[in-house]
């Protein structure tokens, strides 16, 4: 799976970091926009998960579940198919 990430205003977001947790396991991706806002997840099995892109966010922080449980309505839903290369927009989360 892979998109990239912008800000409010549609600017790319170089350094947002992505999380991704799977439905209802809460397994945990991420990773982090490149200088083009870029991002890429590899490996993921089938299934549904929810997206999260978090800009200038306390270290470490993304990755905490307590972090992102006020932003999760804000969470893109994703449907992972077999065999297949998915790709998505996401927007910076905001307060």
């Amino acid at each position: 799976m892979e998109g990239v990430v912008r800000n409010a205003a549609g600017e790319l977001a170089p350094g947002a970091v992505v999380t991704m947790t799977a439905d209802p396991s809460y397994d945990f991706w991420s990773a982090t926009a490149d200088d083009a806002g870029h991002f890429e997840i590899r490996d993921i099995a089938p299934g549904e998960y929810r997206l999260l892109a978090f800009e200038d966010a306390p270290q470490g922080a993304p990755q905490d579940p307590d972090f992102r449980k006020p932003y999760e309505k804000q969470a893109v839903k994703l449907q992972v198919l077999p065999s297949t290369q998915q790709k998505i927009d996401l927007v910076v989360t905001s307060q």
